[in-house]
């Protein structure tokens, strides 16, 4: 295999987590499906002890279509993206009825129901929803408002815990906190009122958005009772990340262990 002696490190490691720090085009598939070929032939794992997880459908079928490429036969090998993988966990293991049924409701869905309700979520004056002069500006309100449900919950932040730090905060304002500070702190305490609603219509409609198949995954992996969890299928888990990793995302995969190594590899084009 023709790499530089970053990549041939990450390849070959084999003592325990490994995080691979590399930037666009520096040769991250190519260290990946590198490694699923070391594993296989030099230290003769089953394909069924592999697991491969990617961001996106389209990183898959790359990673799928690479591994193809260097004759490594796929056919017990899972490529999978994480939320097809937690969708996978989750219909094995968990209660979730919305999970059992397959009731996963794409954005749009969402967008509509906060247009429909945006006058019950309680905003206060520090939200002047009489300001919003079209409907295309409150669409714009809703979708901004779900992208920052959607970013908490990237970073496994409940609207508790919102709601326990906007409280302390809030506490703090006086005569002298500037107004910037003072609008920011209302604009949150705000979102989580939505958010609440959010979580509240997905348990009476029985239904979960994408970011719940994470978020739900990660809290089965850590349950305290170990007997509770799923059983570990997969010896060695790959993970290509096509943009910023989430919090969830990486909780999900490294679940009780620490990565403790890093290693970059850069100077090869994928």
């Amino acid at each position: 295999m023709d790499l530089n002696k970053e990549q041939k490190a990450a390849v070959t490691y084999d003592k325990g987590p490994l995080l691979v720090s590399a930037g666009p085009g520096s040769g991250k598939t190519r260290v990946i499906a590198e490694r699923v070929k070391f594993l296989i032939e030099k230290k003769k794992l089953k394909q069924t002890q592999i697991l491969c997880l990617t961001f996106g459908n389209a990183g898959a079928e790359a990673m799928r279509a690479r591994l193809e490429e260097m004759k490594v036969d796929t056919t017990d090998l899972q490529i999978s993206t994480y939320h097809s993988f937690c969708n996978n966990i989750l219909r094995d293991y968990s209660i979730n009825s919305a999970v059992a049924a397959g009731r996963i409701v794409k954005r749009s869905s969402f967008l509509v129901w906060g247009l429909e309700n945006i006058d019950s979520f309680g905003f206060d004056e520090w939200f002047d929803l009489t300001k919003i002069s079209s409907v295309s500006h409150t669409a714009v309100l809703i979708e901004k408002l779900i992208d920052g449900i959607s970013t908490f919950k990237d970073e496994l932040i409940t609207p508790e815990e919102i709601s326990q730090y906007v409280n302390k905060e809030l506490a703090k304002i006086t005569a002298n906190t500037p107004i910037e500070k003072e609008q920011s702190i209302h604009e949150l305490d705000n979102l989580v009122k939505i958010y609440k609603k959010y979580d509240e219509y997905k348990r009476k409609q029985g239904v979960l958005d994408f970011d719940d198949l994470i978020v739900l995954t990660n809290e089965l992996l850590a349950n305290p009772k170990k007997e509770a969890r799923p059983k570990p299928s997969s010896k060695y888990i790959q993970t290509h990340p096509n943009r910023r990793v989430p919090r969830q995302q990486l909780c999900t995969v490294c679940i009780d262990k620490k990565i403790s190594n890093k290693r970059k590899c850069y100077g090869s084009r994928r």
